[in-house]
């Protein structure tokens, strides 16, 4: 492809490869509704690998490997996505009850 710039030369444009960038690729037989859900379990997963890396920080501030700081710092992570998770999933499904109360 060529491209006259401003002088009135022409240039080549070159192409960027775009493999390697993270743009997400939807794909057409997935509804919006199930991409959602997907995102919501993924999410979930990761709260889950939060508390089980809060239990393991636990156990090892009772065998004193671990100070009390990374204890409460990890604690109150956990207890910050659990709580944002559970505002999230309440509203989806508020969200999801008046959408099926809309009249057609």
């Amino acid at each position: 492809m060529s491209a006259i710039n401003l002088i009135g030369k022409k240039e080549d444009i070159t192409t960027i490869e775009v493999s390697n960038l993270n743009i997400p690729k939807y794909k057409l037989d997935e509804s919006p509704f199930q991409m959602i859900l997907d995102n919501a379990v993924q999410s979930l997963q990761q709260v889950s690998n939060t508390e089980y890396q809060n239990n393991n920080l636990i156990d090892e501030f009772v065998k004193g490997k671990a100070s009390v700081d990374e204890v409460l710092v990890s604690t109150n992570k956990l207890s910050l996505e659990i709580s944002f998770a559970t505002t999230i999933i309440n509203t989806g499904v508020q969200s999801f009850k008046e959408i099926q109360q809309m009249q057609v």
